[in-house]
């Protein structure tokens, strides 16, 4: 179904992102694409989809065939036809007024009966588990509600081949087990050829047929899934996290000598404080009514609940993003906010600018501002592209620059949305090794996640966010059913 063959790839700044791939996938195989960040995952498959070399520009030498046809001699409507490609960003991918007519756009554009588009729109909707939301518009979705639309676009096409590229990231653990599921099925009784990329391939274990292990623009590992997950240490290859790389002395459990009284709800007073707090959104019904929470000082405390169930808008409230309607937001210090999707908020022209931005506006003295920005790219390890333009790093170095962002305005509460979402499990390991030191310093962390190991890992308490009020739940890694 498809042939690779890439000598080499280089965007135009001129590095070299892909090189000596010789790749061959056979009609009605699953395969997952997998490797560390940086490692070429996304910018293979824009090769195998034809988006690089016509929409995306670069140097490439090579060739790539689906069904025996040369993609660089078909165009990308051509291409669309039989294969489906959904990106690393689902909020682009959505552009119309409703959800519903966003799943309609692609089959009435291969002027399909409406009866059928009809038919066509509700499986997919019901595929990804979100028929509830055909009639919202795309900007009120959620991250996770975003991502789900996105995949029912593409599959409505009824295309061969599926391409996706972290289809499920900002998706709760229920949703994610289900979609991934779904696409196994839909892989098994149609015999349809799908294309993988996930950070975590643990995940994928019992579904797909072959594993590609991508480092450094090369191809280093090529095997079938029982072996590849027999033979090979995940965590070795940076494909499963550890979140124990933080000195022992940091552990959330054990706070150091003279931290004590920073830690824990009886002592002192809280540095957020939520007191009956009412929240809709213009049009809808009350999303929040009369909800409550405190973070102290030296908490992380993890926010957890199903996609659209209102955690980046309670996140929003406190970060003064969004105006109750009623009811009291305190906020004892300063506030560093980190963004689900990162690429809301960069806008620099290279790393250093980015992160000095904030200081330069508060006008901190030249000195203290290279001290500051040269200490947090070393923290989020980006110090040796300090020069470089946001956008010619891989999404989860963006991730980590935004979170320098935050760092570097030294804040005594992170906010941070999904923070693992998105990076390789080194990364993660990173995250997990500030977060634990800076809350260990007295700093508070209110952290949305669907990343059970880390909530596990790092949380002191944890609330279930559903129907629109507030449980506390044990922070055990396991995700409560809601009902």
């Amino acid at each position: 179904m498809i042939k690779a063959i890439i000598k080499s790839f280089s965007y135009p700044t001129g590095n070299v992102v892909l090189r000596d791939m010789d790749i061959h996938i056979p009609a009605g195989e699953f395969v997952v694409i997998t490797g560390t960040s940086g490692s070429g995952k996304s910018t293979l498959v824009q090769c195998l989809t034809g988006v690089i070399p016509h929409f995306i520009r670069g140097d490439l030498d090579g060739k790539v065939e689906i069904k025996g046809r040369d993609l660089s001699s078909l165009s990308l409507p051509a291409i669309s036809r039989f294969m489906a490609y959904a990106g690393q960003e689902p909020q682009n991918q959505l552009f119309n007024l409703t959800v519903y007519e966003d799943m309609a756009f692609g089959p009435g554009n291969l002027c399909l009966s409406r009866d059928e588009i009809h038919t066509r729109v509700e499986w997919a909707l019901n595929f990804v588990g979100g028929r509830h939301l055909a009639g919202r518009q795309p900007d009120t979705l959620s991250g996770g509600e975003t991502q789900r639309c996105a995949l029912a676009s593409y599959i409505v096409m009824g295309q061969e081949v599926l391409v996706l590229d972290q289809p499920c990231r900002e998706l709760d653990p229920e949703g994610r087990k289900m979609v991934y599921d779904n696409i196994y099925q839909l892989h098994r009784e149609k015999c349809l050829t799908v294309v993988v990329v996930e950070d975590r391939p643990a995940e994928l274990a019992g579904l797909a047929g072959r594993f590609l292990v991508l480092d450094d623009g090369k191809i280093v590992i090529d095997d079938e899934a029982a072996a590849f997950m027999s033979h090979y240490n995940l965590a070795e290859l940076g494909l499963s996290p550890l979140y124990k790389s933080c000195p022992e002395h940091f552990s959330p459990s054990a706070p150091p000598k003279g931290q004590q009284k920073k830690c824990g709800a009886d002592h002192g007073e809280p540095l957020v404080q939520v007191e009956e707090l009412w929240f809709g959104y213009k049009g809808d019904s009350f999303l929040f009514r009369g909800l409550n929470l405190q973070v102290f000082s030296g908490e992380v405390v993890s926010l957890l609940g199903p996609n659209g169930a209102g955690k980046t808008t309670l996140a929003k409230l406190i970060g003064g993003i969004l105006k109750p309607v009623k009811g009291v937001v305190k906020v004892n210090g300063t506030t560093g906010y980190l963004f689900q999707n990162p690429d809301q908020q960069l806008f620099g022209s290279s790393l250093w600018d980015e992160v000095a931005f904030a200081l330069k506006r508060r006008r901190i003295s030249p000195d203290e501002i290279e001290k500051r920005v040269n200490r947090v790219l070393e923290i989020v390890r980006l110090n040796d592209l300090a020069g470089a333009h946001p956008y010619t790093l891989s999404r989860g170095q963006r991730k980590l620059l935004a979170l320098a962002t935050a760092l570097v305005m030294e804040p005594a509460i992170l906010i941070v949305d999904e923070p693992t979402g998105g990076l390789d499990c080194r990364q993660a390991d990173l995250v997990a090794e500030i977060f634990t030191q800076f809350s260990h310093r007295g700093g508070s962390i209110l952290m949305i996640s669907h990343d059970p190991d880390l909530v596990k890992a790092l949380s002191r308490k944890a609330f279930l966010l559903h129907g629109g009020s507030l449980r506390e739940v044990k922070p055990d890694g396991t995700f409560p059913a809601v009902s």
